[in-house]
């Protein structure tokens, strides 16, 4: 078979980890996969399009695909996918972002290839494209119940719906091993964060929480991984108040080839706000790297995150985040526990391959029937 990926966006954030990753799996499972993704600014890099040929992935920039609704960019990419569609033929168009989503629908006719939309967020964007693309959309995929009923009462019926939690990289993140060349002071706690520092990421009650419970355990380390245009105000400035600023690190932006082995030796990681990305792909990653996770209960994080891998805090006051430090960096067994459970769960209900042959298995029928 082949299929066709549409991102609007060149930058990798938001779901582009996961579109990259079903369509690596399809690839995998033999289907021939075309990933069309933003075009950037003149002279900017295409970081989406290097790490999709990295990945062995067939990129292509034929079409804009700005993030944002741009008439003229619009009409000159309805030419071309038209044509591509006619030339390729494929079996079917994954969108994945709200612009490329309109631009699936626009192309759809009575004989072109079934529209299928990865839906990364709780509750869908109720506005007047979103109610376009709804009747011209041919399968929604919703990462969990909550999303699914939410599509439902949206009058999306189920026989439209494949529900399945979001995929992670199950090679690419994996809990630490004995091997590893990175040693760490075995007395100490190393707490992870991972997520751009942006005002609503609510960093000023973190490092509360963090300093409540640092006074307690004198082992507590915090680490936060990731930048952003505001980080002095939003963190570095909270931390240098805090009191213990020699135990809060600041790594930055890690490489990607770095990251998962930093991520895979923290003792917990601490999600509270979801961003651009709904399905949270930092907690997931934790939970594959065999690292527990604390989270809040917004967005999707109370049906990502199950008993097993996590603590759910009743509120994400700075002192629930430190009661839950404190569980964990005094309760040894119980971190290890939510260690196996975690990698447990992504192994069971996050891989790639699995969601490929559903999605495969759901489509076939009516690809007949095109």
């Amino acid at each position: 078979m082949k299929i066709f990926h549409l991102f609007s966006n060149y930058k990798f954030t938001g779901p582009a980890d996961l579109a990259l990753l079903l369509a690596k799996s399809q690839q995998h499972l033999g289907h021939e996969v075309i990933f069309f993704s933003g075009t950037p600014p003149h002279e900017s890099p295409n970081h989406l399009s290097e790490i999709a040929t990295e990945r062995g992935i067939d990129v292509r920039s034929d079409l804009f695909l700005p993030k944002h609704f741009r008439l003229r960019q619009l009409l000159n990419d309805f030419k071309i996918l038209k044509q591509k569609i006619k030339e390729e033929k494929p079996d079917w168009i994954h969108c994945h972002l709200p612009s490329d989503h309109l631009l699936g629908c626009l192309v759809r006719e009575k004989q072109s290839p079934p529209i299928v939309k990865s839906q990364y967020d709780l509750d869908p964007v109720k506005n007047l494209r979103s109610r376009y693309c709804r009747s011209r959309t041919d399968l929604w995929i919703t990462p969990t119940p909550s999303a699914t009923r939410n599509l439902c009462s949206w009058k999306i019926s189920q026989d439209r719906i494949l529900e399945h939690p979001p995929i992670v990289d199950l090679l690419r993140f994996q809990p630490e091993s004995k091997e590893t060349p990175i040693t760490k002071d075995q007395d100490s706690i190393h707490i992870g964060v991972v997520a751009r520092m942006q005002q609503h990421r609510r960093f000023a009650d973190l490092i509360r929480g963090f300093s409540l419970a640092a006074k307690e355990n004198t082992s507590l380390h915090l680490h936060i991984l990731g930048r952003g245009t505001h980080q002095e105000e939003v963190a570095k400035e909270p931390a240098r108040q805090s009191g213990f600023v020699d135990r809060i690190h600041f790594p930055g932006y890690l490489e990607s080839k770095l990251y998962p082995r930093h991520l895979a030796q923290m003792d917990m990681l601490i999600f509270l706000v979801p961003g651009s990305d709904g399905t949270c792909r930092a907690a997931r990653e934790a939970m594959a790297s065999g690292v527990p996770v604390i989270a809040s209960h917004r967005g999707l994080l109370p049906e990502l995150i199950p008993p097993k891998a996590g603590l759910l805090l009743d509120n994400d006051s700075p002192e629930a985040i430190s009661l839950a430090i404190l569980k964990l960096s005094h309760e040894t067994g119980l971190r290890r526990d939510l260690a196996a459970g975690g990698r447990a769960h992504t192994e069971s209900f996050c891989n790639a391959e699995t969601l490929s042959q559903a999605l495969e298995s759901v489509l076939q029928g009516r690809i007949s029937t095109v």
